[in-house]
């Protein structure tokens, strides 16, 4: 075990380790694929005549490393050869000698074999027979077809077939539920075929925490999906192919943005802290999903509880994401894999502002609602009508004191608008364009097996001003070669690289307030002279698309993988592999200044929202590297089955931030620090790191398959921590009972198949979201603070912080119960689970300390928290008799979180407190909007929310409290008059649906996801209306607000500059739950015997739709996944496909 020192030792000589580390790497990398391959590529030059095979033979030893392997009767009788071949391959030269003798050959590592050709097949007929289950029983619809070809046929009712087929074809069988057959034709006519029940559900094999175990031996609550589920989806980053299809894996996209990646939690609700989520490993190393291609994924297992987290300790403590990248399998041929799609996208909403003439009635109402004046005069009103009822012979421009223009007051060097502007028609493409490439290679020989990959997506914005885009190159090769018996070597490469070019988000912000809330439909795109539009504070998002600069991202991602695995002997496996990753983020975000044009020439100026021009450069560079060493050893003894795994974890990262602003550029279109006058700023300029080692075992036992009993521990220490509070033990102990493999259950066998209970319990830390130094106090540093002392500028230093001395991790306890089954000889499958976490020592306030230390009291490990929740996964495949296969797939999943200790002295109900559930949403009970005076009149008096007149159309709210008035109390829990837990913001009842077919070559997937029920509480002018004379609501608000003539609707009367309405309440707490189809996809793979002639062994098209429907309960400015008008929108995509394989 290494010392606390080591931690800081690791982190200050890094670069010694990485260089160390980096050479190894790269020794094995090379080894490990010239093994394979030096001799394939050996060039071989041969000049004969009438010469023996064994002299050609031994010719071809001497050039190349091969040996030959043969018997002397093979070739003894054989005539002899003439061939002349310079710079030939071993494949050259035997493929042009042995044919004619009768010779076929195989290599295998450096050694060639000989033997004779196989006999040529007889003559083809008619084959007919019966094919029956273990029972006697014949089995309906059984698909037989002849290997290699796309000849087959279906059994009938009684389970009879009849196909033709040669002497030396092979016939397949399959049929679901049962274990495929292979059956080699001779000259029999009539065939019996048995067969018997599929255990390829029990017998699957599955990811686990350093290796793999079958899926009938697991005790934890462990899901996995192969890679297939991404397939043919049009899909930028993992996280939108996983979305739905685990249960209670949670995956949250932002938003639409051109490189938007997606979060994951597992099993909900983690720690009132931010920043926990599950550990996530591709490969067995950290890396960011988001950065990968889907199409490199082979399988995704998620860890859940912690019986099956135990392993990695400190950092599982909220589930373990574990994702495999594809290989190459031995002995299987090189196939190369081409895939093509091409898409479409458009936003599935858009929140559309009203129409020029409805937008100024509107603000005049609400400003007369207020008492007010009307914003808009008659003067300035016949401009925008006139405008709107003929815009092809009224300018969207003018100039008349008389409008009295709220904006240009007193101004005469600027334009007034009337215009009718659609901003969102104007300035966002209705369509947009992807594309995904992907190609690979995998396969193997007897000793060698490899995967190479190269992927490229580009995803094209929305933006008409902009050419908003992301790009992403992924490179994957993956080499494993089996050097002796008991020597394995892997080297492994993977680089990703991607570039996201957006506009500037100049000196405000990002893409959100491109769309600000004040963008007036009055304003034209352009003024008459061409000029773009934006006088002052008016924001013009297409010229600062166009004019503005931009905000672009480059990431650089390489990982070198250096791989050994050894078999000292049967039994025992010896596992060490050490991962180095070089991370690099460069932002650069160019601010260009631009003139704004106004009415009258000379009176130019720069435009305020890109004043002044600067450059700022922001780059962040890490360095990871992962070492892991461990060992398996597997033993049967009569019906007892060990296995006993130990390991070390070693994992080092370190950071460097350095970001430099320099404003006044020198020349306006050329953004470089180094050609700027201003002031440099250092933006930030830190270095940092953290270090992680930790032993591990894990030790299975079952008997006769049907007891389970499972331990996992990791003695975890971690560099987050001060000295003395780094080390934790963190076990777990589960236990399974296969019921179905009992005496008593032989009646049942007929319909169960498979029938598990599990249980687990097991105790983790956590330390993600914990800083890297955190229990040292930090002073604040300011070199640039306003001072001038003996002319100088001076630097301030301010007095740290306190911090706890007993600073340690979060603990989870986790407890879980489930049962796996099997049903109708597997077409039905599923599982259930129920878990109950308990988080201890969360990071919470202490108690205060006295007013004279002059400083807060510190964050220590005080609170508590329960989570509860359950998840249901079920899949369901067929095939009828026609030759139909269908599969159905549904899962389900709940939880909720609730606070169990809390220091909270005053009950205050804005902060945390006993008994609280995370999402809980105070509020007041809506009751309706006043109908009249009267009503206003008879009602209790509400004026501690607002003191100023009530009228018809505002909200009226119940009185809980019976005191006949409305009040929020003191806001504690003893004293909070009428408000009361009103709602829950956390999802509900998380589902997604799968349905599948395949006909004749055709094959139809659906995918539907959603959740049951989320409480929304809306809020903003976009939902709300304005209350403020340049704040600009969307089209909904505006028909949906209260007035005289409309005194149903659903919106109160909105009044200018007041928002006494817009409290939390029952009557504006929407249902966000949804079900969207997220993805249709339709596919065609054309008949082998089409394209077998142009060497493809497998060609497919396809067309995909993404987020074709959604409903919801929402108001239509909303999507339910983003619940943000004002975000990029999330996008509908269609596209096209392709498939190949030779």
């Amino acid at each position: 075990m290494i010392h606390k020192s080591n931690f800081e030792n690791n982190l200050k000589n890094k670069g010694n380790t990485f260089n160390y580390y980096r050479l190894i790497i790269a020794l094995l990398f090379i080894f490990a694929i010239s093994v394979p391959t030096f001799a394939q590529n050996k060039q071989i030059s041969l000049s004969v005549q009438n010469a023996t095979l064994k002299t050609v033979f031994s010719q071809i030893e001497k050039q190349t490393p091969y040996r030959f392997s043969y018997r002397e009767a093979d070739i003894d009788n054989r005539a002899n050869v003439n061939i002349k071949i310079t710079d030939g391959s071993i494949d050259t030269v035997l493929e042009k000698i042995l044919p004619a003798k009768n010779l076929q050959y195989s290599i295998s590592s450096n050694r060639v074999m000989i033997t004779p050709a196989q006999k040529k097949a007889g003559e083809s007929k008619i084959r007919t027979g019966q094919i029956k289950d273990q029972n006697g029983d014949p089995i309906i619809g059984a698909n037989i077809s002849i290997k290699g070809t796309t000849t087959g046929t279906i059994t009938d009712i009684d389970g009879n077939f009849s196909i033709e087929a040669a002497p030396g074809m092979t016939l397949l069988v399959s049929y679901i539920g049962y274990t495929s057959k292979e059956i080699t034709i001779n000259n029999q006519s009539v065939y019996q075929i048995k067969m018997t029940e599929d255990t390829q559900n029990l017998n699957e094999i599955v990811v686990v925490g350093y290796g793999t175990q079958k899926k009938a031996n697991l005790t934890g609550a462990i899901s996995q999906v192969s890679g297939d589920v991404l397939n043919s989806r049009p899909i930028s980053n993992l996280g939108q192919g996983l979305q739905g299809i685990i249960p209670n894996l949670n995956v949250k996209t932002g938003s639409g943005l051109p490189g938007e990646g997606s979060s994951y939690n597992v099993r909900g609700s983690t720690s009132i802290e931010d920043g926990r989520g599950p550990l996530i490993l591709i490969d067995g190393v950290q890396m960011d999903p988001n950065l990968i291609s889907p199409q490199d994924v082979e399988s995704v297992s998620v860890l859940k509880d912690a019986a099956s987290a135990a392993i990695y300790g400190a950092r599982g403590g909220y589930g373990v994401i574990l994702i495999t990248t594809k290989n190459g399998n031995q002995n299987d041929k090189a196939t190369i894999s081409v895939s093509a799609n091409w898409g479409v996208h458009q936003p599935t909403t858009v929140a559309r502002t009203p129409n020029s003439l409805n937008w100024a009635n509107y603000i005049n109402q609400v400003a007369a609602n207020a008492g007010q004046q009307p914003v808009y005069n008659d003067t300035y009103m016949s401009y925008v009508k006139a405008y709107y009822n003929d815009p092809q012979n009224n300018p969207a421009v003018f100039y008349d004191p008389a409008a009295n223009d709220p904006k240009h007051l007193n101004d005469p060097t600027a334009w007034s608008y009337c215009g009718n502007t659609d901003w969102y028609g104007e300035t966002i493409h209705s369509l947009a364009f992807d594309q995904r490439y992907n190609i690979s290679m995998q396969g193997g020989t007897n000793n060698t097996k490899y995967y190479v990959s190269q992927s490229y997506n580009n995803n094209g914005g929305l933006m008409k001003y902009y050419n908003d885009t992301y790009q992403r190159w992924n490179t994957n090769v993956k080499v494993s070669s089996q050097i002796t018996k008991w020597l394995e070597l892997t080297g492994k490469v993977m680089y990703n690289y991607s570039d996201q070019d957006l506009p500037t988000p100049g000196i405000w912000g990002g893409w959100s307030n491109l769309f600000m809330n004040y963008l007036s439909p009055f304003m034209p795109i352009k003024h008459p002279d061409g000029n773009f539009s934006g006088q002052g504070a008016d924001t013009n998002p297409a010229a600062i698309q166009e004019q503005g600069g931009h905000g672009r991202t480059k990431i650089n991602d390489a990982w070198l993988t250096g791989a050994v695995k050894i078999t000292p002997f049967e039994g025992l496996t010896i596992n060490a592999d050490y991962t180095f990753n070089y991370y690099s983020k460069d932002e650069d975000i160019f601010v260009r200044e631009f003139y704004e044009y106004r009415r009258l020439p000379g009176t130019e100026a720069l435009y305020p929202w890109t004043t002044p021009n600067s450059v700022k450069n922001t780059q962040k560079n890490d360095y990871y590297g992962a070492f892991n060493i461990y060992a398996q050893y597997d033993k049967s003894i009569a019906k007892n089955n060990f296995s006993i795994m130990v390991g070390y974890n070693n994992e080092t990262k370190s950071n460097r931030g350095f970001g430099v602003e320099r404003q006044k550029l020198i020349s306006n279109d050329v953004p470089y620090i180094g050609l700027a006058s201003g002031e440099t700023y250092t933006r930030n300029d830190a270095s940092t790191g953290w270090g992680i080692e930790g032993a591990f075992t894990r030790i299975n036992y079952n008997y006769d398959n049907k007891y389970y009993l499972s331990f996992n521990g990791r003695y975890d220490g971690t560099s987050k921590f001060p000295s003395g509070h780094r080390y934790a033990f963190f076990p777990s102990v589960s236990a399974a009972w296969r019921i179905s493999g009992e005496k008593f259950m032989e009646s049942t066998h007929s319909i169960l198949d498979d029938l598990k209970i599990r249980l687990s319990y097991g105790s983790l830390g956590n330390q993600s979201g914990v800083g890297n130094f955190s229990y040292y106090p930090g002073m604040g540093v300011n070199t640039n603070f306003g001072y001038l002392m003996n002319g100088a500028k001076i630097s301030k230093v301010s007095v740290p912080g306190l911090v706890s001395n007993s600073y340690t991790w979060e603990t989870i306890n986790q407890f879980d119960i489930g049962f796996d089954f099997s049903l109708l000889n597997s077409r039905l499958n599923g599982s259930f689970d129920w878990y109950n976490r308990m988080t201890l020592d969360m990071l919470a306030p202490s108690q205060p300390y006295p007013a004279t230390l002059g400083t807060s009291a510190p964050k220590v490990n005080s609170a508590d928290m329960k989570t509860l929740g359950w998840e249901l996964s079920l899949n369901w495949q067929d095939r009828t008799s026609s030759g139909f296969s269908y599969r159905v797939g549904f899962v389900l999943s709940d939880y909720q979180a609730e606070i169990t200790k809390y220091y909270n002295p005053t009950g205050n109900i804005d902060s945390w407190y006993k008994g609280k559930k995370i999402g809980d949403k105070w509020g007041y009970t809506t009751v309706g909007l006043f109908e009249s005076p009267e009503d206003v009149a008879g009602w209790i008096d509400q004026s501690k929310i607002y003191g100023g007149q009530w009228m018809p159309g505002d909200v009226k709210f119940k009185d809980l409290d019976g005191d006949n008035q409305i009040t929020y109390g003191k806001k504690t829990l003893s004293d909070h008059g009428d408000l009361s837990v009103i709602g829950n913001t956390e999802p509900r009842f998380n589902y997604g649906i799968t349905l599948g077919g395949d006909y004749k070559g055709f094959d139809l997937d659906l995918f539907f996801q959603g959740i049951g029920r989320k409480d929304f509480f809306p809020g903003g002018n976009g939902f709300w209306g304005s209350v403020k004379n340049y704040q600009i609501p969307t089209d909904w608000a505006v028909e949906n607000s209260w007035t005289a003539e409309n005194p149903g609707a659903y919106l109160p009367r909105p009044s200018m500059g007041n928002s006494y309405n817009q409290q939390t309440q029952t009557g504006y707490k929407v249902n966000a739950g949804y079900l969207r189809l997220k993805n249709l996809t339709l596919g065609y793979t054309i008949p082998k015997a089409l394209t077998q002639k142009a060497y493809i062994s497998r060609a497919r098209i396809y067309f995909s739709g993404q987020n074709l429907f959604c409903i919801t309960s929402l108001p239509p400015i909303y999507d339910p996944e983003t619940l943000d008008y004002n975000k990029y929108p999330v996008q509908r995509t269609f596209s096209v496909g392709l498939d190949i394989k030779f």
